[in-house]
C-alpha cells in the first residue's frame, strides 16, 4: 500500500482557514477589550466582537475536522495525528532516530510530524472548547469563579498555540530549505 504523502484539496482549505482564523485570533487578543471603561477605545470592543465569532467558528471547524478525520479511519486519518499504537509508535521512533542521524525525516502521514500535528489539534480543540464554554455558559448557572477559572485556562492555553505556531512554521521552512538543498545537489 503506497503511503500518502499529500493532502487534498479540501485539507488545503482547512488547513489555511485555521492558520489564517488562529493567527487572527492570536493578534486580536493582544488589543481586544470586552468591557466598556474610560479610555477604552470603541474599535477594541469589536475586536473582541470578531474574536469571539472567529473563535466559535474555529471550534466547529476544528470539530469538523475530527469528525471528518474519524470517517476517514479506513484511510488512517485517526492513526495519523494520534500515532498510539504500535505501528504508529514505530513510525515516532523511526523518526527520532533519523532526527538523531542529523537528518530530517519524511514528510508523510504519521510518524513524528503526524504526532505534533495531534498535540497541536488538541491544543487548538482545548483553547477553541474553552473561549466557546466561557462565552455561552452563563455565569450565574456554574458560578462566576467556575467561570473564571475557564477564562483563564483558555487565556494561558493561548499563550501556549504562539509557541506550537512558531515551531509549526519554523519545522515547514527548515524542511523547504533542505528540500531545496537536496534538490539543487542532483
Amino acid at each position: 500500500m503506497k503511503k500518502q504523502t499529500h493532502y487534498d484539496v479540501l485539507a488545503h482549505v482547512i488547513h489555511w482557514l485555521f492558520a489564517l482564523m488562529i493567527i487572527f485570533q492570536l493578534l486580536s487578543a493582544q488589543w481586544m477589550h470586552h468591557k466598556i471603561k474610560p479610555g477604552v477605545e470603541p474599535w477594541t470592543l469589536k475586536l473582541f466582537l470578531f474574536h469571539e465569532i472567529f473563535g466559535v467558528t474555529v471550534f466547529f471547524l476544528l470539530l469538523a475536522y475530527l469528525l471528518r478525520a474519524a470517517s476517514l479511519v479506513e484511510k488512517d486519518k485517526f492513526g495519523h495525528l494520534f500515532p498510539y499504537n504500535k505501528k504508529g509508535l514505530s513510525l515516532v521512533i523511526a523518526d527520532i532516530k533519523t532526527l538523531c542521524r542529523c537528518r530530517l525525516p519524511d514528510r508523510d502521514f504519521g510518524g513524528l510530524a503526524g504526532l505534533i500535528q495531534g498535540l497541536g489539534f488538541l491544543l487548538l480543540f482545548l483553547v477553541a472548547l474553552l473561549g466557546t464554554l466561557w462565552l455561552v455558559i452563563p455565569a450565574n448557572y456554574i458560578g462566576a469563579s467556575l467561570l473564571h477559572d475557564i477564562k483563564e485556562l483558555h487565556e494561558f492555553f493561548a499563550q501556549i498555540v504562539w509557541y506550537y505556531l512558531a515551531g509549526h512554521v519554523g519545522m515547514f521552512l527548515i524542511h523547504v530549505i533542505v528540500d531545496k538543498i537536496s534538490k539543487n545537489k542532483k
